[in-house]
């Protein structure tokens, strides 16, 4: 009975050791990793639709969104209220970052940086990286130098950031940090096979000094049949809209999440 008992302990133990170590992956060369990456990319323009939940310092706010995407290069995305009203729209690319309130047909426009995106959506990252990390492709990674590695992922950097990337089963966390702004933290879940790539259906920003989270729930993502041309992304600007000065309205709290 002794040696049975035993056995079966033996046993709870392998079976424990595999359920906590399941996520665990051999990690990859960094340049096999990015290579991979980048090859991965989607050609073609993505039409993506989901649920938008933000979080300011225990204040909830809950929307649905459109999506235009062309990762890393180009971004139009539409919030609406439960309503399924528009009230923001929002378009990015590396060169200029626009938010237009469409209720009261006011719009700021102005050059792309990490200030502006941080001022506009919340989010103190590069452009080009913020167009990859919604897509679900992580970081602009040839913008990136890779300083160190560990058994969980790689420190990179790329003045004023630096970042952590964590892996299990596939990219999980980025942690960014930077001299001249708030750190942020992204985390990739609920992945899916998409053409054959692996892409989270489930991300989250959180700036903890803010107290800021973005949550960003995708419910479906599909190739849209359309070249990406500047207009397809740009700003529709009502005729009777008022350009606002950032300089003068941003004062800490993102516009984004102002009504």
């Amino acid at each position: 009975m002794k040696i049975r008992f035993s056995i079966a302990i033996l046993l709870i133990l392998a079976l424990f050791g595999c359920r906590t170590t399941k996520h665990k992956i051999a990690l990859p060369e960094y340049d096999e990793f990015v290579s991979v990456r980048q090859d991965s990319i989607p050609k073609a323009v993505l039409e993506i639709y989901g649920r938008y939940g933000a979080s300011l310092s225990g204040k909830t706010i809950r929307s649905s969104f459109n999506l235009l995407l062309n990762p890393g290069k180009s971004a139009y995305m539409e919030i609406l209220n439960p309503a399924s009203r528009l009230t923001h729209a929002v378009s990015l690319n590396t060169e200029q970052v626009s938010l237009l309130w469409a209720e009261d047909a006011n719009y700021v426009q102005e050059k792309a940086s990490a200030q502006t995106v941080n001022a506009i959506a919340g989010i103190p990252v590069m452009p080009d990286d913020l167009l990859f990390l919604i897509a679900g492709y992580g970081l602009n990674f040839s913008q990136w130098k890779m300083e160190s590695v560990d058994k969980e992922g790689w420190t990179l950097s790329r003045p004023p950031f630096k970042a952590q990337l964590k892996m299990e089963d596939n990219l999980s966390k980025i942690a960014i940090s930077s001299d001249s702004g708030p750190a942020l933290k992204i985390r990739y879940d609920q992945y899916r096979k998409v053409d054959n790539v692996s892409l989270p259906f489930r991300i989250y920003f959180e700036v903890p000094e803010r107290k800021l989270q973005i949550q960003l729930d995708i419910e479906k993502s599909v190739p849209r049949d359309e070249p990406a041309t500047t207009d397809l992304f740009s700003l529709k600007i009502p005729d009777n809209a008022h350009r606002l000065s950032l300089s003068e309205i941003y004062h800490g709290k993102p516009l984004l999440l102002q009504q």
